[in-house]
């Protein structure tokens, strides 16, 4: 007896080339240009595992070996943002606090090096707990900081006067898991992921919740509906049965890009938002 011809099943799958940096990667930053900057490691100097910035490039559609690297001895870098003037980098540590490293990238390779004086001095007595997340307003000039325990805040940079606290007592109901800053127009405005699924619009100048977007909860809860709550309104929208369950998982900016909600309705204007269904 003959066995069934198999089916065609197409070409292979294209599998793109990758490479390894000696260490778990926690951060990554690709700012203009072709170099991409990763962080990581294993923490304790008892993992032998060095905790590192990684420097390399992107190369005909290819990611380069090393080209530099920053060591940090036993303190773990988690999270990292270069800042858009392209001068420096700011690391969330998984020791606590953030870290500011000097960038020169004019050359053919990035210079990194540890910055010192009475900016570095601040940063390790105003910053403190474990940053989870943290980005750079487009013009440089605010720098904007989630927590693990659901604090937010944003500070000028690099004087860090603060703009919005939420923190102690004025935090957010969860963990911070994601963080963006407004463009243009909309420049006041920062966005948070929270650890429960749901999304937060707020405005730093006035320190105010412009709205707030999850699964439906309380009263009404259900894991097919999304709830998009302002200051003077609560609106409610279907989600598709693929959605059902989805959660904000990331969040970016887009210059023109609005908040669509599930039934294709813009909610707020110049955000892009990811949320993914349950896994």
């Amino acid at each position: 007896r003959m066995a069934p011809k198999p089916k065609d099943a197409g070409p292979p799958p294209l599998l793109l080339p990758s490479r390894k940096y000696g260490a778990p990667l926690y951060g990554a930053a690709w700012p203009e240009g072709n170099f991409i900057y990763l962080c990581g490691g294993g923490g304790s100097a008892s993992s032998g595992i060095k905790n590192r910035l990684v420097v390399l490039e992107s190369k005909d559609g290819q990611l380069t070996d090393q080209v530099a690297d920053h060591h940090f001895g036993q303190d773990c870098p988690m999270r990292l943002a270069v800042s858009p003037s392209g001068k420096c980098i700011v690391l969330a540590m998984g020791a606590g606090g953030i870290r500011r490293l000097e960038l020169d990238a004019r050359g053919k390779v990035p210079k990194v090096t540890d910055a010192t004086g009475e900016l570095a001095e601040r940063l390790a007595s105003e910053v403190r707990g474990e940053v989870r997340c943290l980005a750079f307003a487009p013009s440089g000039d605010q720098l904007a900081l989630g927590w693990v325990d659901g604090g937010l805040r944003v500070v000028d940079w690099p004087s860090l006067r603060t703009r919005l606290d939420c923190t102690g007592p004025l935090k957010l109901k969860d963990g911070v898991r994601d963080v963006d800053m407004a463009p243009g127009a909309r420049a006041h405005q920062v966005a948070v992921v929270l650890d429960n699924g749901s999304a937060e619009l707020w405005d730093w100048e006035s320190g105010e919740l412009l709205c707030r977007a999850g699964l439906a909860r309380g009263e009404f809860k259900s894991d097919a509906v999304m709830t998009v709550t302002g200051p003077n309104h609560t609106s409610t929208h279907p989600l598709p049965k693929a959605l059902h369950g989805a959660q904000f998982t990331r969040l970016r900016y887009a210059p023109l890009a609005p908040i669509v909600a599930p039934n294709g309705q813009p909610v707020a204007s110049g955000s892009g938002a990811a949320a993914q269904p349950p896994q």
